[in-house]
């Protein structure tokens, strides 16, 4: 049952001043200083294990040029999450947290749980531990930042509002674009570095041991950048489902596992994939015009469906607020849009200067975030502290529209 929704904001009469209170779910706490620095701490020690581990191995200039071709689909990745969640993002705190892990432990662990589960239970066969193995212990090592963020999130006592960090299943994708990017730089370091150098031992030229890397960088970092970052997806989507659920245990809890389950079987069908089809030219010809696309291309689609989701959720979390005054349905057009929010930042811009603009971007950022979790609230979740978020943010609305109205309208 849908909570009520407060009537129009009260404010007294303008004109405002302009008052910066951006990003109003950002409020720091002891908590969050120390859960960040404790965060902070581990990854870091465990990035300098990993460097260290990769510079004794390579040498340092070694490193240098093989981590410069691995850095490459990087910013690729994170533009990608960064665009998906331009409607709500995620904390870069977060964020980072994620790519930081998915680059140091997730690898620290992965290097070694792959090769004791290779020579325990498949008796040193490269190709069963890569289908059966690496899925295992790389999906679950990547899935656990996904759900250390997924947890943290729903921990309000020690984190002020810290239901922002993972509100549905497009922050779980997005998350997972970070912490697959940051695993796939470490591993592809790696594989480049066994190219180059088994090529220049071939024919003991570094000319060879170059063709080999361009080669494995143009398949690996060129083709199929997305493969990490596209298993763990499917993790990040179920926490992403139970983070919007009611108390419902399926989806609570076996959605999750589930979600885990399948990042796992889409993981051993890629290596899987790589290791059946014919080897050369023609089996690179097999893996990327007949048995990725097909799983890429529908990976694209639910990824689009869930950021026009986010759309649907401000006009579906925003309905009772139109009802009892606090915005027209024009606002919401706009807020629904990218394109309609462009717009009023820019008549904001253009009426009030660069303090209009940033009180028109409060005004919106403020918007969404009561809209995700007025719909969280109508399905059962957050409850308890909806009321405080609710009458903190419709505060922060209130205050910009008065700002705001100095300027005749008000389209947000």
């Amino acid at each position: 049952m849908n909570a009520a929704v407060p009537g129009a904001y009260g404010a007294p009469a303008g004109p405002y001043p302009y008052q910066r209170l951006a990003r109003p779910m950002h409020r720091t706490s002891v908590g969050k200083w120390l859960i960040g620095a404790a965060a902070a701490g581990f990854v870091g020690l465990a990035g300098l294990v990993v460097v260290v581990l990769l510079g004794l191995h390579y040498g340092p200039l070694l490193l240098l040029l093989f981590g410069l071709f691995a850095m490459f689909p990087v910013p690729i990745l994170i533009g990608c999450a960064v665009w998906l969640s331009r409607f709500q993002p995620q904390p870069w705190g977060a964020r980072l947290f994620a790519l930081g892990w998915g680059a140091t432990i997730s690898v620290l662990i992965a290097g070694y749980a792959n090769d004791f589960l290779q020579s325990m239970l498949f008796g040193g066969d490269r190709t069963l531990a890569a289908v059966f193995a690496a899925p295992l212990d790389e999906e679950s090592l990547k899935g656990l930042a996904l759900l250390l963020i997924f947890a943290l999130s729903r921990t309000k006592r020690i984190l002020p509002n810290a239901g922002r960090y993972f509100t549905g299943p497009l922050d779980g994708v997005a998350y997972a674009l970070f912490v697959g990017a940051g695993f796939a730089f470490v591993e592809n370091i790696t594989y480049l570095a066994s190219a180059f150098m088994n090529g220049q031992m071939q024919r003991g030229m570094a000319s060879d041991g170059f063709f080999s890397l361009l080669l494995l960088f143009f398949v690996r970092c060129v083709l199929t950048p997305f493969g990490h970052p596209l298993f763990t997806s499917a993790t990040g989507i179920a926490l992403g489902f139970a983070a919007r659920s009611n108390i419902n245990i399926v989806i609570r809890v076996i959605a999750p596992v589930g979600g885990w389950m399948v990042a796992m079987m889409l993981h051993g069908f890629f290596n899987g994939s790589q290791a059946f089809v014919p080897s050369g030219l023609a089996g690179l010809v097999i893996e990327f015009t007949v048995v990725l696309p097909p799983v890429f291309l529908v990976w694209v689609a639910v990824v689009l469906f869930l950021r026009y989701n986010q759309f649907r959720i401000v006009r579906r979390g925003l309905d009772g607020y139109v009802r009892s005054g606090w915005f027209s349905p024009a606002d919401v057009d706009q807020l629904a849009s990218l394109k309609g929010r462009g717009v009023a930042i820019r008549w904001a811009k253009n009426a009030g200067g660069s303090e209009a603009g940033a009180a028109m971007r409060e005004l919106q950022s403020a918007s969404t975030q009561l809209a995700i979790a007025r719909d969280a609230v109508n399905h059962g979740y957050h409850r308890n502290t909806f009321a405080a978020d609710e009458s903190r943010l419709l505060g922060i609305i209130g205050w910009q529209q008065q700002f705001l109205r100095r300027y005749r309208r008000v389209p947000v």
